[in-house]
């Protein structure tokens, strides 16, 4: 990992990037289809359904962030009516995890579209196929940034530009190309190591390598990484224990407050009571959310029964023994951390929380959600009943 930061910080296109590095990647690669269009589409018609050799892109047709769309052009065919173009959509994902709904919900703006997914992390949580997603109307077809910039490394730059401005933009756009190639390279090693291959590996990601690449200002990228895998396994395993309603589960990842990492699994007992379980960076909290208000017709209303959180809600759900974290040995809690008060508040949300030290291993968290997730679902019939709709 020292090797691959110091490689970093040498790379003036990685350092440029880091004010925005996934609309670096769309704007960098927009820029390559406007003034490489040949080249550039020699490399995307073999992820469409398109023949390379009948159709090229028309100029001036690359857009950026239309329609929530990262990179979209048009091409049409070689010596046909220029009037009738296909357009091409990519969706670029560097950062994060593609999910289908998304996918569908950009389709949708392009049905007769060809859709293209660029992203550095193989969806595999979506296919087992390596060439395509399928959606509800179109297909994805995968472009991994690996196989895009081995692509790249093809691409001839010796040609004079058309604005033929200056003789010397083709050794500088060579250099630019080479020094793009390197540092996506070196993104996709880092990417590597944020896969959890190993259910005993410890959960300590906010170590050594943590700090050195918070240094080049990409902790962020390797936290939220980690988080979406945790995310999916948490996921997988919950849904193996076969347990509530699948409908009324959902778990999701985030980072806050720059470099915090988070993982969270929601259940949901009704529209007006759910329950969650986190962990963020290292606090394990336990929430519960009751909302005295709902939305109909587009006004507010209030439910019959109110409850005040602080003398009802907290107590109820301390009497299930939810807030309780026994189930988490001590040998596995950071036992020097004291909470502020029994709970505390985030928004509607009361929660409790307890801090783990990093001796706990991706199977131990996986576990306490798993655990704490059944035996809230088997308190569902109580919960109903008290917080009715």
């Amino acid at each position: 990992m020292k090797e691959t930061i110091n490689l970093l910080k040498e790379s003036p296109l990685f350092n440029l990037s880091l004010s925005s590095k996934e609309l670096f990647h769309s704007n960098f690669i927009a820029w390559l289809i406007s003034e490489y269009p040949n080249e550039m589409w020699r490399i995307f018609s073999k992820y469409t359904s398109l023949e390379t050799s009948k159709y090229k892109i028309k100029k001036d047709s690359v857009d950026r962030e239309q329609k929530h769309i990262d990179i979209m052009f048009d091409v049409v065919e070689i010596g046909g009516d220029e009037t009738k173009a296909t357009k091409i959509i990519i969706e670029n994902k560097v950062k994060s995890l593609p999910y289908k709904e998304q996918l569908e919900k950009y389709a949708t703006k392009f049905p007769d579209a060809s859709c293209i997914l660029l992203t550095l992390s193989k969806p595999e949580h979506l296919t087992t196929d390596s060439k395509v997603i399928k959606t509800k109307h179109q297909e994805w077809h995968i472009l991994t940034y690996s196989l895009f910039v081995n692509e790249l490394s093809s691409i001839d730059f010796n040609y004079q530009l058309s604005n033929n401005v200056d003789d010397q933009n083709p050794v500088y756009h060579k250099k630019i190309k080479k020094d793009y190639i390197n540092f996506v390279n070196l993104l996709v090693d880092i990417n590597e190591k944020t896969k959890i291959n190993n259910l005993n590996e410890q959960f300590d990601w906010y170590g050594s390598t943590f700090n050195a690449l918070d240094k080049i200002r990409l902790a962020d990228f390797y936290i939220k990484k980690k988080c979406e895998n945790m995310a999916l396994l948490i996921q997988n395993e919950i849904k193996k224990l076969g347990v509530g309603d699948e409908k009324s589960i959902s778990v999701s990842s985030s980072i806050v407050r720059s470099t915090n990492g988070e993982f969270r699994l929601y259940y949901k007992f009704n529209d007006r009571a759910f329950v969650s379980m986190e962990v963020s960076r290292m606090y394990y909290r336990k929430l519960v959310y009751v909302s005295n208000k709902y939305e109909k017709n587009k006004k507010t209303l209030k439910y019959k029964a109110q409850f005040n959180a602080n003398d009802e809600v907290f107590p109820f759900y301390n009497n299930l023994n939810w807030y309780s974290f026994e189930n988490i040995p001590d040998n596995k809690k950071d036992l020097s951390y004291k909470s502020r008060g029994e709970f505390n508040s985030f928004g509607d949300a009361k929660y409790a929380q307890c801090k783990l030290n990093d001796s706990n291993t991706i199977a131990d968290i996986i576990n306490y959600f798993k655990k704490d997730f059944q035996y809230i679902v088997s308190k569902s019939n109580i919960i109903n009943s008290k917080f009715t709709l």
